[in-house]
């Protein structure tokens, strides 16, 4: 009996080490390519008050991201001002994306990829002068 539920365990485990590599390449090659950001909201709560929503762009604005193959991205920003572009790297373990850029990496989570739709979240924390700031970040992209 402990044999075959050593044997069952092993077995599940090698799937799930299989399918999660699987995810992995998969959606390094579901990234590449350009996508409009459709959607992108940042909640932001400090110490423990109430959270506020808001949307990333303002109104009239868009952006759009460029996955390449070599691990490189650029994002363009058009506001109302003219166009913001940011150059970086990118990598993906498991489910999560970093995005490297000269004002530092930021991590999502991938929550859905195919070859329409994107969606991510990101949540980071801080905290300056004894007051915590947590951020979170949510994404809707649609490939161009």
């Amino acid at each position: 009996m402990k044999k075959t539920l050593n044997s069952i365990v092993a077995v599940v485990v090698a799937a799930l080490t299989l399918s999660l590599t699987g995810c992995q390449k998969d959606f390094e090659e579901l990234i590449i390519g350009t996508w409009n950001e459709d959607e992108s909201t940042v909640t932001h709560t400090i110490d423990n008050d109430s959270p506020e929503t808001y949307s990333a762009l303002g109104e009239g604005e868009t952006a759009e991201i460029t996955f390449r193959a070599d691990g490189t991205y650029t994002t363009v920003h058009h506001t109302t001002e003219g166009e913001v572009e940011k150059n970086g790297t990118w990598s993906i373990q498991k489910d999560k994306i970093t995005l490297i850029a000269d004002d530092g990496p930021m991590a999502y989570f991938i929550d859905k990829l195919n070859r329409k739709h994107c969606y991510l979240h990101g949540i980071s924390s801080a905290t300056i002068d004894y007051t915590t700031y947590y951020i979170h970040y949510s994404l809707k992209l649609t490939r161009m």
